[in-house]
């Protein structure tokens, strides 16, 4: 991936309500984060998780920008709460 070494969590809120369920999500933001890729705008999806007691779903990006992953998750119709930048520890 060209130039794109900065981290952001996406915060999305996934009621039960939601078709498809967080699976779903998680696959629509991966194959819009693949389109944007392919038209020359790096951005990967890392990792993704879901807390169903709280029903929220974090999105780890790799991205130039937040607002590459916000567009992202409009395109993929996941929404979001917040979209934070973070500092991504290696194991």
């Amino acid at each position: 991936m060209e130039d794109c070494r900065t981290y952001y969590l996406l915060e999305a809120f996934l009621p039960n309500t939601d078709t498809g369920g967080p699976a779903a999500a998680a696959a629509r933001v991966r194959r819009t984060a693949e389109q944007s890729t392919r038209k020359r705008n790096p951005i990967r999806l890392l990792d993704s998780f879901f807390l169903p007691e709280d029903e929220l779903c974090y999105c780890l990006f790799e991205a130039n920008s937040v607002d590459d992953v916000a567009e992202v998750s409009r395109r993929a119709n996941l929404g979001f709460e917040r979209i934070q930048p973070v500092v991504h520890l290696h194991p």
